[in-house]
């Protein structure tokens, strides 16, 4: 794999978990594929022993051939509820049944549910990808933007009648953020949560933590030194909800 040109963390990062999904999106497909298939061969093979348990007792190895089955068959169906869970964004998860089509539905859902076709403005009506993205855009920079000729000051001397920093307090509130805090904050978090629009879950940057601590960090540390584009920190998704009856 080609190195990152960039030196900046938050280019190397970006640009390292792209490839990752690239990567792992093509495995994923390839995986639950076989997944399918192999959770067919397993029925048709249960059905089979099934149909053999109802006319004579099965023997001890054929016995053992259908628990095999059965752990096998659950085990990918949990795999696959799993992976409909994340992508459902659910906090919880519906013990001792399969609920992959449940979850299912929830994506599907969603995803209509959620869809913005048109926006009234005034008397206008807005329509198009375009247009809803221009209109959007302008009404956020417009309510979170800053208001002219409204910027507060405070006098030099403000701070001079109150309790000044120990020198040990401005050394722990200026030292480095430290790889401890950086993983304790980590690890506190759930995870099955993706905070960020890559949709990476939490868990894997807990599980791969040695792997990724390197660019984490870094990326911190240039944040302290006041090397980091601060800006592109502050990029977030708003989500536009349709108003419902109900």
């Amino acid at each position: 794999m080609k190195p990152v040109k960039s030196k900046d963390p938050i280019d190397v990062l970006n640009i390292k978990l792209k490839r990752f999904k690239k990567f792992f999106k093509g495995w994923g497909a390839n995986l639950f594929g076989k997944s399918r298939k192999r959770r067919s061969e397993l029925r048709e093979e249960l059905e089979h022993l099934e149909k053999m348990e109802e006319t004579d007792v099965l023997s001890p190895e054929l016995y053992e051939k259908k628990v095999d089955i059965l752990a096998e068959l659950y085990n990918l169906l949990v795999e696959e509820e799993v992976a409909w869970v994340q992508k459902s964004h659910e906090n919880w998860l519906l013990k001792g049944d399969r609920n992959t089509d449940y979850f299912h539905k929830i994506v599907n859902g969603r995803r209509q549910r959620n869809t913005i076709f048109s926006l009234s403005c005034g008397d206008e009506v807005i329509e198009g990808n375009s247009n809803l993205l221009k209109h959007g855009t302008n009404f956020y920079k417009d309510l979170f933007g800053p208001a002219a000729g409204n910027l507060c000051k405070m006098r030099e001397n403000m701070w001079e009648s109150h309790g000044k920093l120990t020198d040990i307090d401005n050394f722990i509130l200026t030292r480095h953020i430290s790889e401890t805090e950086i993983k304790n904050a980590l690890f506190s978090m759930k995870p099955n949560k993706a905070p960020g629009p890559d949709n990476i879950p939490i868990e894997f940057f807990q599980h791969c933590w040695e792997v990724v601590k390197g660019e984490v960090i870094l990326l911190f540390d240039w944040f302290h030194d006041n090397k980091l584009h601060v800006q592109r920190l502050n990029y977030g998704i708003i989500t536009l909800l349709p108003k419902v009856v109900g």
